[in-house]
């Protein structure tokens, strides 16, 4: 079964990541990409390793239903406009910091406030080598972040060898 995506943001480099590897995949069809800057270029023209690919970009206020919506925009975007994603999709990845925290006071102690802490308990944390079995039917997916990802994959044979405590 081929899954419609979208990609809100595609213009900058995650998007463009996002893009070609959702053009590449066997699984997905990419039939959006959104862009406030570049509206009704091509995504080749942004993008050259995308060159030849037929799909101009859209204005992000103007979504179609996908399967899977990714959100590839800067940091506060995704939680103001996390409602419309799922009017448009009824999953949503999001490549932001925006999900990343479990709770609003989480978030607050690193972050300037949440404007939809209501999904933050929703989101589930995509670190797959750790929590693989949490992601198949989430609604709400949180990408971890470059440094985060390091620094957990790095310890992880520690904690699973009992090495360092995590309780506390």
């Amino acid at each position: 079964m081929t899954l419609t995506a979208a990609v809100v943001g595609a213009s900058g480099f995650a998007g463009g990541e996002c893009c070609r590897l959702l053009v590449g995949h066997p699984d997905f069809d990419l039939v959006q990409a959104t862009s406030r800057q570049y509206g009704n270029k091509t995504i080749g023209s942004v993008h050259p390793n995308l060159r030849g690919v037929d799909l101009r970009f859209s204005d992000p206020t103007d979504l179609e239903s996908v399967d899977v919506l990714f959100t590839a925009t800067p940091h506060g975007v995704s939680m103001e406009h996390v409602d419309e994603f799922f009017e448009a999709a009824d999953t949503v990845v999001d490549l932001s910091a925006d999900f990343r925290l479990d709770t609003e006071a989480q978030y607050d102690e690193w972050y300037d406030g949440h404007v939809a802490p209501e999904y933050l308990e929703r989101a589930e944390y995509a670190l797959p080598e750790i929590n693989r079995e949490n992601l198949p039917g989430a609604e709400l997916i949180a990408s971890g972040g470059c440094n985060a990802t390091a620094a957990m994959l790095g310890l992880k044979p520690l904690v699973d060898a009992e090495l360092i405590d995590v309780g506390g």
